[in-house]
């Protein structure tokens, strides 16, 4: 959904949408599955270009680190986001300073809300995410699913979850 800058200022700057994300890459290539976000925000004029303070809120499958099950991860976070007219960078390594971080460049005036959607879910994921805090996890010696129940194995007394 791209929506024109100027125009959703000038009709007052609320900004109210559900966007379908579908699916997004994940380690190794892996795709997980994005319920539709709701983005509920307010643009302005600023002096750099146009500045938007948003909440996100949805659903994301994540597969546990611990024992390899999915499981539903909440979305409800606040951003804020200053978009600015520029050329976007090439691909590869650039160096970013603090005051780029909330910084999001725009080429036309207009701006694609599921991109954006995209990138603060990208910045929301956990590093490794857990089903629960009690995860037990797999054994190590025979892959059983400690969460279901002990296994038969003797190397369970050497297990340590991290």
């Amino acid at each position: 959904m791209r929506i024109d800058l100027e125009k959703v200022v000038q009709q007052g700057g609320r900004i109210e949408a559900t966007l379908p994300i579908g699916t997004i890459e994940w380690e190794r290539g892996q795709e997980i599955p994005v319920d539709p976000v709701v983005l509920k925000g307010t643009l302005s004029r600023a002096r750099r270009g146009f500045e938007l303070d948003a909440t996100m809120t949805g659903r994301v499958t994540l597969p546990c680190v611990r024992c390899l099950e999915s499981f539903e991860h909440p979305l409800a976070f606040p951003f804020h986001l200053t978009f600015v007219e520029g050329e976007r960078a090439e691909a590869g390594e650039t160096q970013v300073q603090a005051g780029d971080c909330d910084l999001y460049v725009h080429t036309d005036g207009k701006v694609d809300l599921a991109a954006v959607a995209r990138e603060q879910i990208y910045l929301q994921l956990p590093l490794k995410p857990v089903c629960r805090e009690g995860c037990r996890g797999l054994c190590p010696a025979c892959g059983e699913d400690l969460n279901r129940g002990s296994c038969l194995c003797s190397a369970q007394s050497n297990v340590r979850v991290v």
